[in-house]
């Protein structure tokens, strides 16, 4: 790796400047020292002396990368309106002019603050369905994803580029039209997005079957039943019986989180009834086989009675080629493999379950969740490295995951008050969700002489994160036994999960957990150029290339 390169990163990227644009930094010990009296401050008093040493002890030489955001953001006094995590998850919360423009609004917001977002245009109508305006037609998925990827464009950030993923569920009419929706051959749309189609299980046993797969949207219904008008007269009524600030949450979008018993409560009042209720766009409707849909949305506090409409019914395998073939035009669009990533979610219960990704996908988030990262550099935990008789020394791995642990937990604490919106505050304490990963893997299994692709190779990775996952459980239980569990944790309920039931998994339970999710394995892209090592996980693709850096 290039010490050049590295430098020009700590530079154009982390290093402070005042407002005229002069180094205030110019050494990398004097980020580890900021960035760890600042996360350390969250601490009880007399112990950030002690928490700070630790920190800067697990930053020094970059044995440990945080998210860029903390290592810009923590102790940065210069830059007020920033965040310290690096990508959050914004769902649209309606169908509507209302709440596309909030959408845009809050990803512009999470943007300028130096945030990523993910966002799932699931919820928005397909092309040329009816529209109640002037307009009479929707214009469909794809105009509005150029929207989002223009605000992106717009807005800059301290030496990067904002990052942005559309995501978009396979059974939508509009998925062909977004599958294509890069093929202009000076690859100008959507050029500050990335596109990615959620994949079902039942899509997948359509391919391989060589099945019908049915695109279908829930269209706005005037023909309803008197029941289900008499049924959303009561739950109008349920609402106004409610305490005032039950009542308020609910109206202003916040009840999923303040109240989500609540939430709870009024889809009780739907069930057997082939109906299905969404808050405030918090659920995918996508994972219900409902013929209606009940619909609310605090941008104008109505309920919308909505009714299921088939637009087509396609080989599924047409659909899955098409997918392919653009994928290898133009690079996109990605796939994500949904109900498999809600299998292996942590917080699959409480009204924290899961419903998009962050830009790089390496985390599942629920609604208005964020990305909290950080990243022990493996290649620094080899002992005797080249030799027959090099080893991972697991003493400082240890050391460095417990010390990871904390320090990612304090970075929630210690971004209170920093996150762009307050829901996005309000859902980061809820879950207390953390990703600790790895990076310069490969760098690793050099210097313990094996060849990626081995079994042997194959077989220390296993021993290495299985041993990475227990003890980052282990310390999330230490640490809550010390301050409390995430609020909304259950035992029971959180190791019945799919994720946790798996034969293979061999999982201890937790009576108390700190955090709903610990582990994650970003690219490490700029963190392993300071590290100066592969990026996260990745083979060692060529011993030398050519950078081009567009920012």
């Amino acid at each position: 790796m290039s010490e050049e390169l590295k430098n020009q990163v700590l530079t154009d990227k982390y290093f402070l400047r005042d407002d005229d644009g002069n180094l205030l930094e110019t050494k990398e010990e004097q980020i580890w020292e900021r960035v760890s009296i600042a996360i350390a401050s969250v601490e009880e008093p007399q112990a950030r002396k002690k928490w700070s040493k630790e920190f800067y002890w697990l930053l020094e030489n970059w044995k440990f990368v945080p998210g860029g955001r903390i290592i810009f953001g923590a102790g940065n006094t210069s830059k007020k309106r920033i965040t310290n995590l690096n990508c959050y998850f914004i769902q649209l919360i309606a169908d509507s002019i209302e709440g596309i423009y909030k959408g845009l609004s809050e990803t512009a917001r999470t943007l300028a603050m130096g945030g990523g977002i993910g966002t799932d245009l699931s919820i928005l109508r397909p092309n040329a369905a009816l529209v109640r305006n002037s307009a009479k037609k929707a214009s469909g998925v794809v105009p509005i994803a150029e929207m989002f990827s223009q605000t992106s464009g717009l807005i800059g950030q301290h030496g990067r580029i904002g990052a942005l993923i559309l995501t978009l569920h396979c059974n939508h009419p509009d998925v062909f039209n977004f599958i294509k929706a890069k093929d202009d051959v000076e690859h100008k749309a959507i050029r500050f997005a990335n596109l990615s189609v959620l994949i079902t299980d039942k899509l997948m046993q359509m391919i391989e079957s060589d099945g019908d797969f049915d695109l279908w949207y829930p269209d706005i219904a005037d023909d309803c039943s008197d029941e289900i008008k008499s049924l959303i007269s009561g739950i109008k009524g349920y609402i106004e019986s409610c305490k005032d600030s039950d009542k308020t949450a609910f109206n202003s979008g916040t009840a999923f989180v303040i109240c989500s018993d609540m939430i709870e409560k009024i889809k009780g009042m739907f069930a057997d009834k082939k109906i299905t209720f969404i808050y405030n766009g918090c659920e995918q409707f996508y994972n219900y086989d409902s013929e209606w849909f009940v619909f609310y949305s605090s941008c104008t506090n109505e309920f919308e009675i909505r009714k299921k409409k088939i637009y087509s019914t396609i080989k599924a395998v047409d659909l899955w080629n098409t997918l392919i073939e653009h994928a290898h035009k133009s690079a996109e669009p990605g796939v994500l493999f949904y109900d498999v990533m809600r299998r292996n979610s942590t917080s699959e219960y409480n009204g924290m379950n899961i419903m998009g990704v962050n830009p790089c996908s390496e985390t599942i988030l629920d609604p208005m969740g964020c990305c909290c990262l950080g990243s022990i550099n493996l290649s620094s935990v080899v002992v005797h490295e080249f030799t027959e008789d090099s080893n991972i020394d697991w003493h400082l791995l240890e050391k460095l995951i417990r010390c990871g642990v904390r320090f990612l937990d304090d970075v929630l604490d210690y971004n209170k008050g920093k996150h762009p919106l307050l829901l996005q505050e309000l859902v980061a304490m809820r879950s207390r969700r953390i990703g600790l990963g790895v990076t310069g893997l490969a760098d690793m299994l050099c210097k313990l002489k094996l060849k990626y692709d081995t079994k042997e190779a194959i077989n220390k990775i296993e021993e290495l994160f299985k041993f990475i996952r227990e003890t980052a459980y282990n310390e999330s239980e230490r640490i809550a036994n010390e301050k409390s569990n995430f609020s909304v944790f259950d035992s029971k309920l959180h190791f019945k999960q799919n994720r946790f039931q798996r034969p293979d998994n061999n999982i201890i339970i937790h009576e108390k957990l700190r955090n709903v999710s610990l582990l994650s394995m970003p690219p490490v892209g700029s963190g392993s150029l300071l590290t100066q090592t592969s990026s996260g996980i990745e083979p060692i693709f060529a011993l030398s290339y050519t950078r081009r850096s567009e920012s």
